[in-house]
């Protein structure tokens, strides 16, 4: 396992001290969507990448090509990644059709998400609000009653009723949403951030640039540029 987490660290821009410390999961959290992408190319196949294939040859697929899926694959990626690592780390589903980690660190819960296209780069309290903004980009927890709503520009997208999932309900609940519609399903969508304060969304005819600091930029494009962007800056399947 440690040569594939050597694997899965290589490029980052700070090393990890390997202490257990929640800055170690921030560098992974920054790291992890600056290196893979989240891509709906592979949709309906990333479950069967889940059951099928054991952790290792689904881990390699995940880091060699790129082709990382959407919010199921990159958790069970970072959810085994701080687990070898000595983090308690458990799964979360939030109504509708997304996951995240909840972090146990010294007798605090944190929420952790490297796939809601977000700047999420370092652990968020899990029993208290907090807001997270960019430009054009707001992200907003809310503790409500007994649930906690995950907010977008205003916006309720999300919503955890505060239980956890087991791997066993994790990988069931992937194969339900496969069933289900979703707009994921009918669209190819391909986002990263080049580096914490620039994000692109790439979509059949369209490329979103977020930046911090300049204007929000979008382009409509064809399906030559399309192929070109999505080798220029996703280098999928390379």
């Amino acid at each position: 396992m440690k040569s594939l987490i050597n694997f899965y660290i290589k490029g980052m821009t700070e090393p990890l001290k390997y202490d257990g410390s929640l800055k170690d999961i921030s560098k992974i959290l920054l790291h992890h969507q600056i290196a893979y992408p989240f891509e709906t190319v592979t949709r309906n196949l990333e479950v069967k990448q889940l059951m099928d294939q054991d952790f290792e040859e689904h881990f390699y697929k995940f880091v060699k090509t790129r082709y990382s899926g959407t919010c199921f694959s990159h958790h069970y990626i970072l959810k085994n990644v701080l687990s070898y690592l000595g983090y308690d780390v458990k799964y979360i589903f939030l109504e509708p059709n997304h996951c995240g980690v909840v972090l146990n660190w010294n007798d605090q819960r944190f929420y952790l998400d490297v796939a809601y296209w977000s700047p999420l780069f370092k652990p968020q309290p899990l029993n208290k609000s907090w807001k997270v903004k960019f430009p054009n980009i707001e992200v907003e927890w809310r503790k409500v009653d007994s649930n906690f709503h995950l907010v977008r520009n205003e916006s309720l997208v999300k919503i955890w009723d505060g239980k956890y999932l087991t791997d066993d309900a994790f990988y069931s609940k992937s194969i339900d949403i496969l069933n289900e519609h979703s707009y994921f399903k009918e669209h190819i969508l391909i986002n990263r951030w080049l580096n914490q304060d620039c994000f692109i969304l790439l979509q059949e005819t369209r490329l979103d640039i977020y930046n911090r600091y300049k204007k929000h930029q979008v382009y409509q494009i064809s399906e030559k540029k399309f192929q070109e962007y999505r080798e220029k800056f996703f280098r999928l399947g390379q």
